[in-house]
């Protein structure tokens, strides 16, 4: 997958999250192998390490969980003050 598929996919994720579909979060991101998945979350905002399947999702799940039930995008998640901004 190109990286501009990722970036157009992390603007989606983004927007998902905002909205409070956690299923469509999932659903977009089930559909990609999980080091894409690492590079859309990563360029969505949120923090990312280098996991790998099963330690990526699950370090990842919460994450996504928190942010959609507050509808914020992953840069809003990992700093709190670029709402305020």
């Amino acid at each position: 997958m190109t990286n501009t598929n990722n970036i157009e996919r992390a603007v989606q994720l983004n927007r998902l999250l905002k909205a409070g579909d956690l299923a469509g979060v999932y659903r977009l991101l089930k559909a990609v192998p999980a080091v894409d998945a690492n590079d859309i979350t990563l360029h969505a905002g949120f923090p990312c390490i280098g996991h790998k399947d099963k330690s990526f999702w699950a370090y990842t799940q919460g994450m996504l969980v928190r942010a959609c039930n507050a509808r914020q995008t992953g840069y809003e998640y990992r700093d709190p003050d670029v709402r305020a901004a």
